[in-house]
């Protein structure tokens, strides 16, 4: 599935596109960095740019994932730089409105705060636009610091899964599942996201 309309953040300090062959070099990148991916170990340990572009085209054309690319809005002087990638992914019409979501950063754009507006944006696309009523995310147990980050952000531990994932190693990990609904969203985690985004901004001026 294809982004139709750019998404501005709260704050507007980053925009959300849709994927394109422009990026597929820093998405490359970005796949290649392992101070990046490690808050994603469920990802290929290396890829070469023909994998991304493949995989492009490919999550394009599944009515089941909307990639999002994430650029940092263009200021006088400079021009817009690569972030990274959010990701809703096995959306689910069937059993019920669901998705998982899923999102990596460039490492010399983490601790910039911009971690907030990526989820605020996507989260607001995808429960207020698309109708999402649940939303699931995967961590390892090793990965405290996502765990943690979950919880701060209101999802719910539902559990663990035995041998959930591969390990990149040839073997198999186990993965936490946490949750987000709809009404979570709509009933603090959405103000307590815009809380934050907005207080960063005044303290700026």
């Amino acid at each position: 599935m294809i982004l139709s309309a750019p998404i501005v953040s709260l704050s507007g300090r980053i925009v959300l596109r849709a994927q394109t062959e422009a990026d597929d070099e820093a998405l490359t990148a970005l796949n290649n960095d392992p101070a990046s991916m490690r808050f994603r170990p469920f990802a290929t340990a290396r890829v070469a740019v023909e994998d991304i572009r493949a995989l492009r085209i490919a999550d394009a054309a599944d009515p089941t994932c909307i990639m999002f690319n994430i650029h940092t809005t263009p200021r006088p002087g400079s021009k817009s730089e690569f972030v990274g990638v959010s990701k809703l992914y096995n959306i689910d019409r069937y059993y019920g409105s669901s998705c998982e979501f899923g999102f990596c950063m460039s490492s010399r754009h983490l601790g910039l705060g911009l971690a907030r507006d990526v989820l605020h944006a996507t989260f607001a696309y995808g429960f207020e636009e698309l109708k999402i009523h649940r939303m699931t995310f995967r961590c390892t147990p090793n990965h405290k610091f996502v765990q943690s980050w979950l919880q701060r952000l209101g999802a719910t531990f539902e559990g663990l899964g035995r041998d959930g994932s591969w390990d990149g190693n040839g073997g198999y990990q186990d993965v936490c599942h946490y949750s987000l609904l709809e009404g979570d969203w709509m009933g603090g985690t959405k103000a307590g996201i815009e809380e934050k985004i907005l207080g960063k901004l005044e303290a700026r001026l």
